[in-house]
């Protein structure tokens, strides 16, 4: 019965990272679009490292780290699906013990 009860809470961390995840994607492919925007609107010169791109380089860098916060959330998300799933699996063995074997 606890092995249930460990599944159920994995399934709804597990869901609620996911959720997480989702948003913090869409940020981040909201946030590289704009990058993406203002550089080809000539806004950016890579060259030209002037205070008026530093607005563009805070961009960039959000960009980057809202990706890099999307895979860390991506592979919690994986492993407390997995933790769900080996805790649901150990609950019908311990049940269904005697029937299995």
């Amino acid at each position: 019965m606890r092995l249930l009860v460990v599944s159920l809470a994995a399934l709804l961390a597990s869901a609620g990272v996911g959720i997480w995840c989702e948003l913090n994607r869409l940020k981040d492919f909201r946030k590289t679009a704009e990058v993406a925007r203002r550089r080809e609107q000539g806004e950016h010169d890579p060259a030209d490292e002037k205070l008026g791109d530093r607005e563009f380089n805070n961009l960039r860098r959000e960009a980057e780290r809202l990706g890099n916060r999307t895979w860390i959330l991506f592979y919690v998300q994986v492993a407390t699906f997995g933790a769900e799933i080996l805790a649901l699996m150990g609950s019908f063995v311990a049940a269904y013990h005697a029937r299995l074997f």
